[in-house]
């Protein structure tokens, strides 16, 4: 089970960086256009970075609320695990260990509700 916790970080963690690079260029050329545009003027007939790299820059903000949607919810997931990580592995014992374990603890439930109800 840690091992897939881990997974799950290292496999989060390219997927920013990758739109964190792709924005990062897109960027780059959209001020290498903007240069161009200003160098050449009429003659740079192009039609401008800004309007091609429109629906990628669209795409990437739709990429990057999935990321961060994902990462609260791993976020969730590695809470609720460390909360319940004893039962996790309590439940993965042998069923003698956890039969024992059970037992005592229904005896204890049972004492207490003993001392409730007749108390």
């Amino acid at each position: 089970m840690k091992t897939s916790l881990r997974v799950v970080v290292l496999i989060s963690l390219p997927l920013g960086y990758f739109a964190v690079q792709a924005e990062r260029e897109l960027g780059e050329e959209e001020a290498g256009d903007r240069q161009l545009r200003a160098e050449f003027g009429p003659m740079w007939s192009r039609t401008p970075s800004e309007v091609l790299s429109g629906p990628i820059r669209h795409e990437l903000a739709k990429y990057r609320s999935i990321i961060s949607n994902a990462s609260s919810s791993d976020g969730m997931m590695r809470q609720r695990f460390n909360a319940h990580r004893n039962a996790i592995a309590l439940l993965s014992q042998s069923d003698v260990r956890y039969g024992a374990v059970l037992c005592v603890d229904l005896r204890h439930i049972f004492l207490q509700c003993s001392d409730t109800v007749g108390g």
